[in-house]
């Protein structure tokens, strides 16, 4: 992938020092990034943007109930604000997929 100027790295400062929870956030980077260089390919495959959007939405879902379990046994006491959170940005990612997919389904007729 081409190095952009709003390409998100990792870094230590992403560090949980959690390895599973480390691992999850670097994959869900390289999704946000894989999305982000493909709207910004001239030829644009609407197909791969909705296919990256909905690993995004999966991805982001189960790492967000992994990190809410996690949450939960370590006795974090803002659990439930951090799951608000979560609830609010899954709420955004669906409704991003949604769009991006009628759009999608409007231009090829796909049902």
């Amino acid at each position: 992938m081409a190095n952009f100027p709003w390409e998100i790295e990792w870094s230590d400062a992403l560090c949980m020092s959690n390895p599973e929870i480390d691992s999850e956030h670097q994959h869900f980077i390289e999704l946000v990034n894989d999305l982000n260089g493909e709207i910004m390919n001239q030829r644009r495959d609407k197909a791969v943007i909705v296919n990256i959007m909905k690993l995004i939405l999966e991805g982001a879902i189960a790492h967000f109930e992994h990190e809410e379990r996690l949450l939960v046994e370590n006795a974090y006491s803002a659990a439930q604000e951090h799951t608000q959170v979560h609830s609010g940005l899954t709420s955004k990612i669906k409704q991003a997929s949604t769009e991006r997919y009628s759009e999608y389904r409007a231009q090829h007729s796909v049902d």
